[in-house]
Order: C-alpha cells, then sequence, then structure tokens
C-alpha cells in the first residue's frame, strides 16, 4: 500500500536509520506542539503503525519548522525548532528498540538565534547547526554553530560552541546534510 496516513498533527521534521538488527529501519518524526517523538519500525514486511512514543519534559514549544538528525552511529538524536527561539535538544537513541531518552537541552531558553538545519559530524563527535544570529551588531542570516556533542552535560555541550558566521543574502536559515564523503 502506498499514501497511507500514518499518523497526524506531525512537524516537517523527518530522519530515519537502519535498525540494529540490520533487516529493518526507523523512521522517526516529531509532534508539532507536544514534546513527543514517534519511532515507527519498517521491515519488508511493510510499516508497524504502532509507533515507539518517547516523551520529555519541555515547555510548550512551536516544533513545526526544523530538522531532527540521528548520528552515523545511531546512539544520538538531535532536534532544532527554528519557531522557538534556541531551541536544541540532544538525546540518546536506542536503535534496537526506536526509543529515545536522556534529553539535554543545548540551546538556551533566553537566546535569539533562529536555527533550522542540523547534521552530526561522520565521528559523531560535533554536531553543526545552522541558523540566523546576531553577533554584536551584524546580524547573519546564516551561520554554522559547532558544538562537542560528547561532552556528557548540557553545560559543557553548550559552552563548547564555535560560531562560523556566514553573511548570506537569504531571508531563511538553510538545512545541513552529511556528505557522501564524510
Amino acid at each position: 500500500q502506498k499514501n497511507v496516513v500514518v499518523y497526524d498533527n506531525v512537524a516537517e521534521k523527518l530522519t530515519g536509520t537502519i535498525d540494529c538488527a540490520g533487516n529493518g529501519a526507523w523512521v522517526v518524526v516529531h509532534h508539532r506542539q507536544n514534546n513527543t517523538f514517534y519511532s515507527f519500525h519498517v521491515t519488508a514486511a511493510g510499516v508497524n503503525t504502532t509507533p515507539v512514543v518517547s516523551n520529555y519534559s519541555e515547555n510548550s514549544i512551536d516544533h513545526t519548522a526544523g530538522y531532527i538528525k540521528i548520528s552515523p552511529d545511531k546512539s544520538k538524536i538531535a532536534i532544532v525548532s527554528h519557531n522557538a527561539n534556541s531551541f536544541l535538544g540532544l538525546f540518546d537513541f536506542n536503535a534496537a528498540t526506536g526509543d529515545i531518552n536522556n534529553y539535554q537541552r543545548i540551546g538556551t531558553p533566553a537566546g535569539n538565534d533562529k536555527l533550522y538545519g542540523l547534521s552530526f559530524s561522520p565521528d559523531n563527535s560535533k554536531l553543526y547547526v545552522v541558523g540566523r544570529t546576531v553577533i554584536g551588531s551584524t546580524t547573519y542570516q546564516s551561520a554554522i554553530f559547532q558544538f562537542e556533542a560528547n561532552l556528557g552535560t548540557a553545560v559543557a555541550i553548550r559552552n563548547s560552541a564555535v560560531v562560523f558566521p556566514v553573511r548570506l543574502p537569504v531571508s531563511f536559515v538553510s538545512a545541513a546534510q552529511l556528505g557522501p564523503d564524510g
């Protein structure tokens, strides 16, 4: 079957990875308004329409726009929400069960960055985020934020941020993808 609605009221965020057994995949989406991930297991038999539901505690956020990505080693998942200033969350991902836990808020609630795209480095150590930021009196429509993703605590990861300002004449921020060559 095709063109069958599996779940409703989800954000534009979508990511996936091969499962641990290597005979299926996890497709992960996020609710638009609730702090909830839905992991769907897909095998040769089709899509299991009963998702693994993973909730986390956070204030109400508009998650409609932005990205989610699973790290290349399948151990982490990150999320940004463009409509919620500076929202960047990092979680543990279980590729055997589809469960998502250990929420760490990396973006500060008081921040005014508009984050949109993200990707992990090939060795899983760095998290790159693309967004709009203000440095001094200059607004950068696209800047690249680099975080050391394996430091263990949200504060340490947040404090590791390095910002590469890239001034582009665009009114909206961009996505980020890990290239096939790493």
